[in-house]
């Protein structure tokens, strides 16, 4: 069975060892699902293909210290508070009185309620969720 390392583009970072990305790169592409900075190190043939998620995973060696602390110091919990839509995919968050509502969408369904205290408590959900690429 064919895994994201079988991919031509895995392939092509694997031969160059994975290079190192800067902290500051690795914490925006966690929150921004925006692979720029791997995609920059491979020539536009390599880009042109399918990119596999999993590559991504090769390139995270912060801690999931250094993320938490980077969501409480960006506001993440309030970011996602002001752009909660209920049309978009994803883990969102939403006020149900004074506490927080946590859950995931897709396709217009929302399921996993999980209903949270704290604002840090919600840190640490998006924490495990969002950092599933931690080797850490």
């Amino acid at each position: 069975m064919a895994t994201y390392k079988d991919n031509e583009v895995y392939r092509f970072h694997e031969k160059m060892g994975f290079p190192e990305i800067s902290k500051k790169d690795q914490l925006e592409m966690l929150t921004t699902y925006n692979y720029e900075p791997i995609k920059r190190l491979a020539p536009k043939e390599i880009n042109d293909l399918p990119f596999p998620l999993g590559l991504i995973k090769e390139y995270i060696t912060i801690t999931k210290a250094e993320f938490k602390n980077y969501l409480i110091e960006i506001d993440y919990v309030q970011t996602q508070l002001e752009k909660y839509t209920p049309t978009y995919d994803g883990f969102w968050v939403r006020m149900k009185g004074n506490q927080y509502e946590f859950f995931e969408r897709e396709r217009g369904h929302e399921f996993n309620f999980k209903i949270l205290e704290t604002a840090d408590e919600v840190v640490d959900m998006y924490v495990n969720l969002l950092g599933w690429n931690f080797k850490n």
